[in-house]
């Protein structure tokens, strides 16, 4: 016979550590790029300041867009003035059907190239995807961009996750 002890069992913390190495990572890591290639007039996000979604993060010269729209409302003023002379003459029998719906569509013509011009004007703001905080800045004033380039990166740092290599 193999002689046995006995020890009574009592209930005791377990502890046990082991060291990983990992990193933190965000869910939302986001590049923000620019829609239009132009020149950065403005920069409105500095690294470490906190941004909301659609925030306006730095500005790129829309000059041209500006202009070509002031160039359609003169045209929209007159093709309206006109289309309301046609109208005025056709309820006085005069002129014919073709004439007033040719000056009607001129106007709605340039009425739908100005509403083009503002949504590409909207392009030549760089916004912020999510809401976050600026990582990365990689963007100057007088700067040129072009579309697909990273300007900054923006994390959202409320759903971070812990990724760690254990092996």
């Amino acid at each position: 016979m193999i002689p046995v002890d006995l020890t009574p069992v009592t209930p005791s913390v377990f502890r046990n550590y082991i060291e990983v190495q990992g990193k933190v990572d965000a869910e939302e890591n986001v590049n923000v790029t620019a829609e239009a290639a132009a020149v950065v007039t403005g920069l409105y996000a500095s690294v470490g300041q906190h941004v909301t979604r659609g925030q306006v993060l730095a500005q790129l010269d829309d000059n041209v867009i500006r202009n070509g729209i002031a160039q359609l409302q003169t045209q929209a003023d007159f093709a309206k003035t006109m289309y309301e002379k046609q109208k005025n003459l056709w309820a006085q029998n005069i002129g014919t059907e073709v004439q007033l719906l040719t000056a009607k569509n001129n106007y709605e013509n340039v009425l739908k190239q100005i509403s083009v011009q503002n949504s590409q004007l909207d392009m030549y703001k760089i916004k912020s995807p999510i809401n976050g905080i600026v990582d990365e800045v990689d963007l100057k004033v007088g700067q040129a961009v072009s579309p697909g380039l990273a300007t900054m990166r923006v994390v959202n740092d409320r759903q971070l996750k812990v990724k760690g290599q254990i092996g």
